[in-house]
């Protein structure tokens, strides 16, 4: 029987009142950290390492309850890999082509290699397992990064984030070796963690083909927005629970949830709605990696750990370098491409974790893992901004940097995306005297639609509490220029239920039924619509009659969708 007598109530208030002082400690430094690190033009998850190294077990002054982040923690990088399998596109992959995922796989090899002699070198106990942690670079960091250097926007960063996904995907396989006990680590041994997880994917890939497609466009399409964020988040935690059950990872479980719905409608929605939740637990997570880190075993074997980070952060730089000039890149984009790729992060960390739990790394070398880890985090972070002015001489980038900033406007058409198609638009609807508000992710556009004199706010309007916040009364017409037709439909089936209408735009042909299906007045593609123009002017200037030409484009319009039905 449980009691719940006084003492047992004392305890609890106890243990309670000790986690509140650990989360605000941990969370206050996170904050001071972070801040700091953005004012010295750093990525932020250098500054909640250093934050939780200050508030550690291990540094004097202020020191929080590692257990009580850890879980915190571990919540957070279940939603994180949710995430990166949200972001986890097939069609993305495909496009990139073989040989960009062959350099991106020869490449990790390359440093796996290394990394096995390296650590050999410096008497790690179990070099295999080295090579299993090092050869990955972070998502999280690296996309950063990119935004620093100036080449998300870019296709040089675009396919490096496929790149980055790839990896991520690997690190899922990868988990299975890892978390494999020494004693274990024979084809036997193997077997029942891959057969787990290859039954584990089939029968996600079965339910995500069915319910949770179903789920997802539902709760998408009809549930309030302040009710999204609770229910993606359940979503990632049975997923991960059930991973677990069967013997794997939480963090496969979460990974593979997200992975199965990455392109049903509704999972670009699930990004962005539980973003800013994810953020918090992922900062608690860096902070708990920094209070792990063990500064005096550091400080007193410093000149290894230097060397062997050095070592390391060199290995990388150089075999990410020439992966970039093998795929085509010029020295430029190369060398910040590689810069991008050089540190190690959420990944590395889970399995390191996942090593260290299965006995195959100690505590000693786990915080080798932290330490070099910080550093390439270090390096990265202060080399990335120096390299961007030579780097923009040579290359030439362009600039985004979108971050989401609410605001409202009384405007009777919402716009998302200001680009050439978008800025067109606007015109015409304010020469017809109606009033625009605008969302716009690049912060250039964004000042281009504030000149013209726009209402607009920087901000993902893929974000369903970004474009409620720039809905108004008077708003009847809401258009979305973004190129990605499953967002696209989320934003249809949204509009509808709220009984607006949505005029977007198709990525392909093919796409524009489904569009309409999902409740969209039209679906526009710009390049069909380019053509008929050209075709219609082309009949122009050869004297066929307006009338008889407006009468060709109708029906030229109308095979196009037929044929697409």
């Amino acid at each position: 029987m449980i009691s719940y007598g006084p003492v047992a109530i004392v305890r609890g208030m106890e243990a309670s009142g000790r986690f509140l002082v650990d989360l605000t400690a941990g969370v206050v430094a996170a904050g001071a950290g972070g801040y700091l690190a953005r004012l010295a033009r750093l990525t932020p998850v250098l500054g909640y390492l250093v934050a939780g190294v200050v508030i550690g077990p291990f540094t004097p002054g202020v020191t929080a309850d590692v257990g009580s982040l850890n879980g915190l923690g571990e919540l957070g990088l279940i939603l994180l890999v949710f995430s990166l399998g949200l972001g986890f596109a097939p069609s993305e992959l495909r496009r990139v082509g073989v040989a960009p995922i062959l350099v991106n796989v020869g490449a990790m090899a390359a440093i796996g290699v290394a990394s096995y002699y390296v650590a050999q070198l410096f008497g790690v106990r179990d070099a295999f397992t080295a090579a299993l942690i090092v050869p990955l670079s972070s998502t999280a960091i690296g996309v950063a990064l990119l935004d620093v250097l100036g080449l998300r926007a870019r296709f040089p960063g675009q396919l490096t984030v496929a790149l980055l996904i790839a990896q991520d995907l690997f690190a899922v396989a990868l988990l299975v070796l890892a978390g494999t006990p020494p004693d274990r680590l024979t084809p036997l041994g193997l077997l029942w963690p891959l057969v787990g997880s290859i039954v584990f994917v089939g029968v996600a890939i079965v339910l995500g083909a069915t319910v949770l497609h179903r789920l997802v466009k539902a709760a998408v399409s009809r549930a309030p927005a302040e009710l999204l964020i609770p229910t993606f988040t359940a979503l990632a935690l049975v997923a991960g629970w059930l991973g677990h059950r069967v013997g794997l990872s939480y963090e496969f479980g979460a990974f593979v949830a997200g992975a199965v719905i990455s392109e049903a409608a509704g999972s670009r929605t699930a990004q962005a709605v539980i973003g800013p939740f994810r953020e918090l637990f992922v900062m608690l997570f860096f902070v708990a990696l920094g209070m792990a880190l063990d500064v005096r075993a550091v400080l007193a074997a410093w000149p290894a750990v230097l060397a062997l980070g050095a070592i390391l952060i060199g290995v990388r730089f150089v075999v990410w370098t020439g992966a970039m000039r093998v795929l085509k890149f010029g020295w430029g984009a190369a060398i910040g491409l590689a810069l991008a790729l050089v540190p190690l992060g959420e990944f590395n960390m889970v399995l390191a974790n996942a090593a260290q739990s299965a006995g195959r790394i100690d505590a000693r070398e786990f915080s080798g893992v932290i330490g070099a880890t910080f550093l390439s985090i270090l390096v990265a972070s202060i080399a990335s901004p120096l390299w961007r002015r030579p780097m923009e001489r040579m290359e030439r980038p362009t600039d985004t940097s979108p971050h989401v900033e609410h605001g409202g406007a009384d405007a009777d058409v919402l716009l998302i995306g200001y680009g050439r198609t978008g800025r067109s638009i606007a015109s015409m609807l304010r020469e017809a005297h109606l009033d625009v508000a605008v969302i716009e992710r690049d912060e250039s556009l964004l000042a281009r639609a504030e000149s013209d004199g726009l209402a607009a706010i920087v901000g993902d309007g893929t974000d369903p509490l970004t474009v409620d916040a720039m809905i108004s009364a008077k708003t009847t017409l809401v258009i979305s220029t973004v190129p990605d037709s499953k967002a696209n439909a989320e934003l249809a089936r949204r509009m509808q239920h709220r009984h607006l209408r949505a005029l977007v735009r198709a990525e392909r042909q093919e796409d524009v039924a489904m569009l309409l299906d999902a409740g969209a007045v039209d679906a526009i593609v710009p390049e069909s619509e380019g053509a008929l123009g050209l075709g219609e002017t082309a009949l122009r200037q050869l004297g066929v009659d307006d009338g008889v030409i407006a009468g060709y484009v109708v029906r030229e319009r109308s095979r196009l969708r037929e044929a697409t039905r």
